[in-house]
C-alpha cells in the first residue's frame, strides 16, 4: 500500500473498491495473521508522500467502514500504516489517538458501528 494511495483515496479520487483492489495481496496475509493470536500481522507501506491526517481524513475512513464500503480488516490495515508511519502527521493529538483505536482488534477490540459512531462523536 501506498501513502499516496490512501490519500487519494481519502480524498474520494480512488474509490473505495478501487482502493481494496490495491490492497487485496497484502489484506490476504494481513487478515491470515490476525487469526493467529499473538502473531504479528505484517502491514506493507510505501512512505511515497507525507501525509497529513485531519479530522476530516477520520470521518472519511469512519465513514466508508459504516456504509461498508472498506472492512474491519481494511480499516485497521490502514489504521496500522498510518500511526506506524513516519511521514505521516495528524492534525492533532485528538485525530492520532482516535485513528489508534480503528487499530487491530487485539489491542482495542473488534469495530462495530457503535464504537466507530462514538469515535466520530468524540
Amino acid at each position: 500500500m501506498k501513502l499516496s494511495d490512501i490519500k487519494l483515496m481519502l480524498n474520494g479520487i480512488l474509490s473505495f473498491k478501487d482502493f481494496k483492489l490495491n490492497i487485496f495481496e497484502e489484506m490476504t496475509e494481513y487478515s491470515s495473521s490476525s487469526s493467529i493470536k499473538g502473531k504479528s500481522m505484517p502491514v506493507y507501506l510505501t512512505e511515497d508522500i507525507d501525509l497529513a491526517i485531519g479530522e476530516n481524513d477520520l470521518k472519511v475512513l469512519c465513514e466508508a467502514f459504516l456504509k461498508d464500503e472498506l472492512s474491519e480488516a481494511e480499516i485497521n490495515y490502514v489504521a496500522d500504516a498510518l500511526l506506524l508511519s513516519n511521514r505521516v502527521f495528524f492534525e492533532d493529538e485528538h485525530v492520532a489517538d482516535r485513528i489508534g483505536y480503528l487499530t487491530d482488534p487485539e489491542i482495542n477490540g473488534h469495530l462495530t458501528k457503535e464504537v466507530v459512531r462514538d469515535i466520530l462523536e468524540s
